[in-house]
């Protein structure tokens, strides 16, 4: 197969100096970025696109033939001459370690054709990321690693003109990494509603390599990428299902009736799951109430009487009262809450109003 150049000419495989490497776009640990040499050519309307990608243990043992990996969604990547990119994906899968050997290209490939013209910058290399997600393996952090390449083929049928790339090379410097030490597999399981209601309570199964692993899970904006919400999660040993956890209010403010994204990571930042929440505004909130000391125990809350540990249930987007009644010996200290659901006008008078935006938790302290 001959390999075309930016001037039109032929070069060798590795020969291609004036294609540079692409800025490097994702950071995380985990993240792939492998760039190949490849045509240049102007791409029009009907033009298929293959990408195929290969894996490899490094450090291969026969007693891991048939291990189990799990890929997230891989993409080859390919700038055009405006900046934009053009994304190929090779879609989540499960597949298996079988050999010592690159494999499985077969079950790592994906076509597309494209429904409109594209030209490619002749200046830079394609490239394969896997925007941010884990690769998970069965087998214990740190002990396995595996190695990917990856090739592409540009078939335009119009004109039977066909341009294929060589396989990259392997690297993991100056910008390129080829290589990732696999997260423990957990596959995902059951998950609480996609549409659900600001204050509820998001949780997820992960079956799997779960036993003694922590989990960090947090709620971040899909438009701006900023993280408003999140917790570490232990999971108890001698374990195969774990369910994580996450509030879906924010501790900081107020979460929105809107999209978000829920991302369960590894204990070492890799991104296992990236899952789609759609948020409204309850009809009803719970609020709860603390007093602390206990010896003090009452809150008035829309003018009835609560003891510490007890709730009301009331409309969500509303007004009320609330009032700190006076405990012998003891002097009104201030109000607080948790989880954004509460709107207290005045934290610092024991009698005030509250708006209950959804389930939440009210703090009422005497000194």
């Amino acid at each position: 197969m001959l390999f075309v150049s930016p001037s039109g000419g032929l070069v060798a495989p590795n020969g291609n100096s004036s294609l540079v490497p692409a800025a490097k776009p994702f950071t995380p640990p985990g993240a792939l970025h492998i760039p190949t040499v490849g045509g240049e050519m102007n791409i029009t309307k009907g033009t298929r696109i293959n990408v195929t990608i290969e894996y490899e243990a490094l450090n291969y043992q026969s007693s891991w033939k048939g291990m189990v990996l799990r890929f997230p969604t891989m993409d080859g990547t390919f700038t055009q001459a405006d900046g934009n990119l053009l994304f190929i994906p090779v879609l989540d899968r499960t597949v298996t370690l079988t050999g010592p050997n690159y494999s499985n290209g077969s079950t790592t490939k994906a076509t597309e054709i494209l429904t409109k013209n594209y030209t490619l910058d002749p200046k830079v290399q394609p490239f394969l990321t896997t925007l941010k997600l884990a690769v998970m393996a069965n087998a214990t952090y740190g002990t396995l690693r595996i190695a990917f390449r990856w090739e592409y083929t540009i078939w335009n049928p119009a004109n039977g003109t066909v341009v294929k790339s060589q396989w990259s090379t392997f690297g993991d410097h100056a910008g390129q990494e080829s290589t990732v030490t696999p997260a423990e597999l957990a596959t995902l399981g059951t998950t609480s509603a996609e549409y659900t209601t600001v204050g509820s309570m998001f949780w997820a199964n992960l079956n799997g390599m779960v036993s003694g692993q922590r989990y960090w899970v947090e709620v971040e904006d899909p438009f701006t990428g900023i993280s408003v919400e999140e917790t570490w999660r232990d999971a108890p040993t001698n374990i195969s299902t774990y369910k994580v956890q996450i509030l879906l209010q924010n501790g900081h403010g107020i979460m929105a009736a809107a999209p978000w994204l829920v991302h369960i990571h590894d204990q070492y930042g890799d991104i296992l799951y990236s899952i789609p929440v759609y948020l409204s505004d309850p009809s009803t909130a719970a609020v709860y109430f603390s007093v602390s000391p206990s010896v003090c125990s009452q809150v008035v809350f829309n003018g009835v009487t609560y003891h510490s540990g007890q709730h009301a249930t009331v409309a969500a987007n509303a007004t009320y009262n609330l009032t700190a009644p006076a405990c012998a010996g003891y002097t009104f200290s201030g109000w607080s809450q948790a989880g954004g659901g509460a709107q207290i006008a005045s934290m610092t008078s024991p009698s005030t109003s509250v708006v209950a935006l959804y389930n939440t938790t009210v703090f009422l302290t005497y000194s």
